[in-house]
C-alpha cells in the first residue's frame, strides 16, 4: 500500500509545512513568556532554550522590548443599570 506524501496532503488541505508550524509555535510561546517576564534564560541555551538563537537569527523584532501589558480583570460593580418601564419609552 503507497502512502500520501506529507508536502502533497498539506497543499491539498490547505495546512502550512509541520515543521514550519512547529517552529511558529514555539517562537511565538518564547515571546509571550518573555514580554510577560516569565523567560527563565541560562548562560548557555539548550534543548528547548535554542528557540532564543533561531529567535535572534530570523526574527530579530522579537528581541526588542515590548510594550505588552499583563491583563487584569475588575470584577466590581461600580454602575448601575436602569430599565425604564415601557410607558417611559412611548413617552418620550
Amino acid at each position: 500500500m503507497r502512502t500520501t506524501p506529507t508536502a502533497a496532503m498539506e497543499i491539498l488541505l490547505g495546512l502550512p509545512p509541520l515543521d514550519l508550524y512547529i517552529k511558529y509555535v514555539a517562537m511565538t510561546s518564547c515571546y509571550r513568556l518573555k514580554t510577560l517576564g516569565h523567560w527563565v534564560q541560562g548562560s548557555a541555551p539548550k534543548g528547548h532554550m535554542q528557540i532564543t538563537t533561531v529567535m535572534v537569527r530570523e526574527a530579530p523584532a522579537t528581541m526588542m522590548k515590548s510594550d505588552r501589558m499583563i491583563s487584569t480583570y475588575s470584577f466590581d460593580h461600580s454602575f448601575k443599570v436602569i430599565i425604564p418601564k415601557k410607558e417611559a419609552w412611548l413617552n418620550s
